[in-house]
């Protein structure tokens, strides 16, 4: 059985992931922060032990002691410029000409045949998100409601993720949060 992949990304109303560096709920109200926050510990909180995480080097760097809490560092796929770092034991350098976004994608596949994982977890940034765009089972959206002003990451999905069947979980004026069962 292969592997499901998952994900779970916050945006804003024009699908900015970051702002000035930072992610995209620092630029909103501290309510609408602190329920991203929650959504993302449950999300967290409710992958398997075998599951495998991919994440990317910045994200990771933010989201590190969150990922500790929950026991899941060790089962990270973490990607950079340079390279891949599979389950903390290996290193995939890149090399001239590679397909980054594919290996990155190949790698995790195979680390998540190799320890017999149910899923693998997409937890961003925008190249991680882009990895697995036409492979998605599940995914997510955690959306601020309205812009904001400065430099932006804006992730657009192909047409290929097209949710079949949407439940939304949380739906406030300022934040809302839904997952997309995609047609596989």
């Amino acid at each position: 059985m292969f592997p499901k992949v998952k994900g779970i990304v916050a945006m804003d109303s024009d699908n900015h992931i970051a702002y000035n560096g930072m992610p995209v709920g620092h630029a909103y109200s501290k309510e609408a922060r602190d329920l991203d926050f929650r959504v993302l510990k449950r999300y967290l909180r409710d992958i398997q032990e075998n599951d495998v995480v991919v994440i990317g080097e910045k994200t990771y760097g933010q989201t590190s002691r969150l990922l500790e809490d929950n026991a899941l560092i060790y089962q990270a796929v973490t990607s950079s410029k340079q390279g891949v770092h599979v389950l903390g034991e290996r290193f995939y350098e890149f090399q001239e000409g590679d397909d980054t976004l594919a290996t990155v994608q190949q790698l995790a596949f195979s680390a998540a045949m190799e320890n017999d994982s149910r899923n693998i977890h997409v937890l961003g940034g925008v190249s991680v998100y882009k990895a697995f765009e036409r492979v998605y089972d599940e995914l997510v959206i955690c959306r601020f409601h309205g812009q904001s002003e400065g430099t932006h990451k804006r992730l657009e999905f192909s047409s290929k993720l097209k949710p079949f069947h949407r439940v939304v979980h949380i739906d406030t004026p300022t934040y809302s949060a839904y997952t997309c069962h995609v047609n596989s």
